[in-house]
């Protein structure tokens, strides 16, 4: 695989993304998952671990065919997971994306913001 759709990514959405294979071959993130849909190649996977903005989804499934993609759901992880994160975090492979940070005197707004799904990455609420 090639990395043509990872410039098709749009930058407000670069939470994480995964290459494989020599190409983009995962995208991780947790909105707006139609437009990831068309940034991933041949053969690349899905992965969904809640429906924080809904339970229902649109999809053309001559996409997912079409395209040899696999899409997986997520509620249990295997117990090397966590050790694996922690080591790809230590070593500076990935960094969590932080869209905003608030006092906790701004929890309120902090919430209002969540709430409003227009952000990419963390929320974090500072005591």
């Amino acid at each position: 695989m090639t990395e043509p759709r990872a410039e098709k990514i749009p930058r407000t959405m670069r939470a994480m993304v995964t290459m494989g294979h020599g190409g983009l071959d995962q995208i991780v993130y947790h909105q707006d998952w139609p437009h990831l849909i068309d940034c991933l190649d041949r053969g690349g996977r899905y992965v969904c671990s809640g429906a924080i903005t809904g339970p229902m989804v649109e999809l053309d499934l001559r996409t997912l065919y079409l395209r040899d993609l696999s899409f997986f759901g997520s509620t249990i992880i295997g117990p090397e997971i966590m050790s694996n994160l922690v080591g790809y975090i230590e070593s500076g492979a990935i960094r969590p994306l932080l869209a905003a940070t608030y006092p906790l005197t701004e929890l309120r707004e902090a919430q209002a913001a969540f709430i409003a799904k227009q952000h990419s990455g963390n929320i974090v609420v500072q005591p």
